[in-house]
């Protein structure tokens, strides 16, 4: 570093006073360089000896987005239910459900369970959830569509009021998705019938029940081109290769893999692979009725 610099002042030396500005800016640089060494050498030794690192090797506290994802789920999926003023035994059933075909093991539901009840206190506070999130995720929709349904399908339970709304819209923007597919994605909600209603039929809501609900919604989202089409993100006047360049972009938005490595929580990896294997039909919907080799 000390001859760079003097290299560099010896060069502006030259320029205003000749010759002697060249010796004369070049002992200068050494110099300067020389003390600047040192005196890295001396910050290092002294912060030893106070027992702390120099400043510039301080870590950053690594953040586990995973977690933010996780925690933000459950906390933001008892304020909506609790958005109306109480928490129905439905929107319980729905949450437990939710969290058992999760599999998840006693801590982590029971961490699901404490995060859902801190969102339905009175003091809990959502804009510093949906913070904490914006900061932990960049731009990564793909993980923030998986959690948008999961949400909704806990949300929309009893239906949907201005509130829930305005809170899934606000949780879809803090993972930076689109909010005219946020939009979409919730108006489908609203038009399926039997999602996650189980519960209605069954109080206790075992998971084989449950597994056959999902089933139903998996086959009726087949039935449809015009969903099939929505589900794709194209339209009818697209052509083959035009919809089957947006099917391998959603599938490759979607592998488990990509999703993992972008902060998807491993706990939700079924509820991913679910919304695979829906683009998935959609595709063979598409693809049979145009037709498309």
């Amino acid at each position: 570093m000390r001859y760079v610099l003097g290299f560099i002042f010896g060069m502006i030396g030259v320029t205003f006073a000749g010759t002697f500005g060249l010796f004369g800016g070049f002992f200068l640089g050494y110099f300067l360089g020389r003390w600047a060494s040192k005196a890295a050498v001396l910050e290092t030794v002294f912060a030893a000896e106070l027992g702390r690192r120099p400043r510039r090797e301080t870590p950053r506290k690594e953040v586990h987005i995973s977690d933010v994802a996780f925690d933000a789920l459950f906390q933001v999926a008892g304020y909506i239910a609790k958005s109306d003023g109480r928490v129905s035994e439905q929107e319980i059933r729905i949450a437990e459900t939710a969290m058992r075909l999760m599999h998840l093991d006693e801590t982590t539901r029971l961490r699901a369970i404490s995060g859902f009840k801190a969102g339905t206190a009175t003091d809990f506070e959502l804009e510093p959830v949906l913070n904490d999130v914006r900061l932990a995720f960049d731009r990564s929709s793909e993980v923030g569509y998986v959690l948008l349904r999961i949400l909704a399908d806990m949300a929309l339970a009893d239906g949907v009021s201005p509130v829930k709304q305005d809170v899934l819209m606000g949780f879809a923007d803090a993972f930076h998705l689109d909010p005219g597919v946020a939009e979409d994605l919730l108006r489908r909600h609203r038009r399926s019938s039997g999602r996650f209603h189980a519960g209605r039929r069954d109080q206790h809501g075992d998971a084989h029940t449950q597994d056959r609900s999902r089933q139903a919604r998996q086959a009726e989202g087949t039935m449809s081109l015009d969903r099939a089409y929505e589900r794709l993100g194209v339209l009818p006047t697209h052509s083959g290769a035009e919809i089957q360049l947006a099917y391998r972009k959603l599938i490759k938005e979607h592998h488990p893999d990509r999703l993992l490595s972008k902060g998807l929580p491993p706990q939700l990896l079924e509820r991913a692979n679910e919304l695979t294997r829906e683009i998935q039909d959609a595709w063979e919907t598409v693809k049979t009725a145009r037709q498309i080799r």
